[in-house]
């Protein structure tokens, strides 16, 4: 009888500690980007990054051209000036996709200023 109680006991710690990893019971990993533009085109970096809820989030960004690199959803921005780069940093705390945009602030080779470039996408996973 102890014998079958040890077992039983062992399953539900081995299956608790099951669900928990598969509920993001951990911390999730930090994650870093890195994007370059050229006439508001990405030429070096992704264009899609995923990431898991709670995970501290770096994006680096050079531009050629003067902005604001913006995360929309998250309503944070890093004015980047020509020639320059600007740094986002946070956590991840809002599941969905969001668009990653940089508005020029100058006038730029077939757009009229205040257009957004939309140039990469953020989906948080649960």
């Amino acid at each position: 009888m102890k014998m079958m109680l040890r077992v039983a006991a062992l399953a539900l710690a081995a299956a608790v500690v099951v669900i928990a990893a598969a509920c993001g019971g951990g911390d999730a990993e930090p994650r870093s980007f890195e994007l370059t533009l050229e006439r508001g085109r990405v030429v070096s970096g992704e264009s899609a990054f995923v990431v898991q809820r709670g995970a501290q989030v770096t994006i680096d960004v050079a531009s050629d051209a003067a902005g604001v690199f913006h995360v929309h959803g998250y309503d944070l921005r890093a004015r980047v000036e020509a020639g320059g780069a600007g740094r986002i940093a946070f956590e991840a705390d809002a599941t969905g996709r969001f668009t990653i945009a940089m508005h020029p602030s100058g006038p730029m080779e077939g757009m009229e200023h205040g257009d957004d470039l939309t140039v990469a996408t953020l989906e948080v996973r649960p």
